[in-house]
């Protein structure tokens, strides 16, 4: 704005500022301005953050061939890291296709919809970066196994559970077997 001689504004931006096209101008385009700024930008921002920050967490199984022992691992698939103490595993084994030979601490059995699994469950204690995998247990399996055994897995985090699928029952507490992930067994040559 430039001041003309003497210190003072110009007739014309004078009877300007005081007259109705101001106002008439300027009190819309304010308003609007605030409505943009109060509620468009933070609904951009929490779009963008949801797009980019996801989070995604499975359990694998390794079978060494020639060896007896399977080898559980939790990696965390996302794009998200988790702090300590934020992720709760628990892994389903059948128990009468594969029972183990030597039992883990944690394990238990449930009945779960007629069938008896062993239950490997705990917190873990370590951070999981994004992209990188951790070792939780490992069963050593009776000689005679052969075949494909029913292993479920599910996660729980403060970002949800995992695999989303995944349901319990509302009496029981129990998980449904069928919307729980599949844990995938990597067979690995010697």
């Amino acid at each position: 704005m430039r001041i003309a001689p003497g210190g003072r504004l110009s007739k014309f931006r004078r009877s300007y500022l005081r007259g109705s096209d101001f106002w008439a101008s300027f009190t819309p385009n304010f308003w609007s301005n605030l409505i943009v700024a109060a509620v468009l930008v933070p609904f951009l921002l929490w779009f963008v953050r949801s797009k980019t920050q996801k989070p995604g967490v499975e359990v694998v199984a390794q079978l060494l061939v020639g060896d007896d022992e399977l080898h559980f691992s939790i990696v965390n698939t996302g794009r998200i890291s988790f702090r300590t103490d934020e992720i709760f595993w628990k892994v389903y084994v059948d128990a009468l296709n594969l029972p183990p030979r030597v039992l883990v601490m944690y394990a238990h059995t449930e009945n779960i919809d007629g069938k008896t699994f062993w239950v490997y469950e705990k917190k873990l204690t370590d951070p999981l970066f994004s992209g990188i995998s951790m070792g939780l247990f490992s069963i050593f399996l009776k000689s005679s196994y052969s075949g494909d055994p029913e292993l479920r897995y599910v996660v729980l985090t403060p970002y949800g559970t995992f695999p989303k699928t995944a349901t319990f029952d509302d009496k029981t507490r129990h998980p449904i077997i069928d919307t729980l992930g599949k844990v995938e067994v990597i067979r690995v040559e010697d």
